[in-house]
């Protein structure tokens, strides 16, 4: 089988064919964005344990940006958050979501707080109405963010699955999974469900299965060949988790917004061996050589 990655190998500006990419400043408009009204509108798309979480957080922290996470979650965390969790508002987002965005944006836009440039984050598992909607809306500045890593893809989802926390290449980050949480992902049969909620987490090891991993490596791949494709007359931005640091200033001049002093790159642990992360490693190794990776 072939599962070699469909989209290029290149994180940064994707533009049309034949097209160029804008400078920053006009990319983000001739004039400077003014506190209270939102100049610029953007969405993260993304799958889960592609260290989303951590693109959010840096874009919220810039002082320009406001940055929200999964707002189309079945689960309403981010609802939760911001105060709007209530059986009307899930009900609306669920069966009209388009409307909802507007009208959230616009209670938003009336806030003091309300800062130039606004996002959110969209899972691609998540409503595709709304997928197509921003992609069909030139208004939306779109960020994609994909993970090169298959392999360690599904073994963080597959150990965070098994122990109930998220994990990132086998060392736990603290986080527990629960009903609210709002990575929600883990239910596309791809593992198996033997782990309580809540359980202590003392599995440190998965079990490979082949096929399993080979179903979840095509459904991403078509996930992301199918935004690609879509977003081909357009611009957006292309960044790979494990290049978030590095690419990060580009993506603020990207956005337009003002640059940041040089963040402090962050110190990611050192994933753990794949020998002591999988536990029928032989078979799994086998399955490496036989299909050459």
């Amino acid at each position: 089988m072939n599962l070699e990655t469909v989209a290029s190998h290149s994180s940064g500006v994707q533009t049309p064919a034949g097209g160029s990419a804008q400078a920053p400043a006009d990319r983000a408009g001739a004039q400077t964005p003014g506190a209270g009204t939102i100049q610029k509108r953007f969405a993260v798309f993304a799958t889960p344990q592609t260290d989303s979480s951590q693109l959010i957080e840096m874009l919220d922290q810039h002082p320009q940006i406001r940055c929200l996470g999964e707002l189309f979650s079945p689960k309403g965390t981010v609802l939760r958050d911001l105060g709007w969790k209530t059986r009307k508002a899930m009900a609306q987002a669920a069966q009209s979501p388009v409307e909802f965005l507007d009208r959230l944006l616009g209670q938003l836009e009336e806030e003091e707080s309300c800062k130039p440039y606004l996002g959110f984050e969209m899972m691609l598992h998540h409503d595709p109405r709304m997928i197509d909607h921003l992609i069909a809306d030139p208004s939306w500045t779109v960020i994609v963010l994909e993970r090169r890593e298959l392999l360690e893809q599904w073994l963080d989802m597959a150990m965070a699955k098994k122990n109930g926390r998220w994990e990132v290449g086998g060392i736990q980050q603290g986080k527990r999974l629960s009903k609210d949480d709002d990575d929600d992902d883990l239910d596309d049969d791809d593992f198996d469900d033997d782990a309580a909620e809540g359980a202590s987490p003392v599995v440190r090891k998965v079990k490979f299965d082949a096929w399993r991993y080979e179903q979840f490596c095509f459904r991403m791949q078509a996930r992301y060949a199918s935004t690609y494709h879509r977003l081909e007359k357009r611009k957006y931005f292309k960044v790979y988790s494990e290049d978030m640091d590095a690419t990060y200033p580009d993506l603020l001049a990207f956005l337009g917004v003002e640059p940041q002093p040089q963040r402090e790159v962050r110190t990611l642990p050192k994933p753990l061996p794949l020998r002591d992360r999988i536990e029928n490693y032989d078979d799994y190794a086998r399955y490496a050589k036989k299909s050459g990776r």
